[in-house]
């Protein structure tokens, strides 16, 4: 079928990808709102 080709690098990035996904949008904690360092919002306000 994969003519000895050597597909466990696709068979872990899939399982990974498989038991990541669920496990990270549980544990994420999204903020309410932005938190950016004094005077940034002003800067890139006034250079637009």
């Amino acid at each position: 079928m994969s003519g000895g080709a050597d597909i466990s690098w696709v068979v872990g990035l899939v399982v990974t990808a498989a038991v990541y996904h669920p496990w990270a949008r549980r544990t994420t904690d999204v903020p309410t709102a932005m938190t950016y360092p004094p005077g940034t919002v002003e800067q890139e306000a006034g250079a637009r």
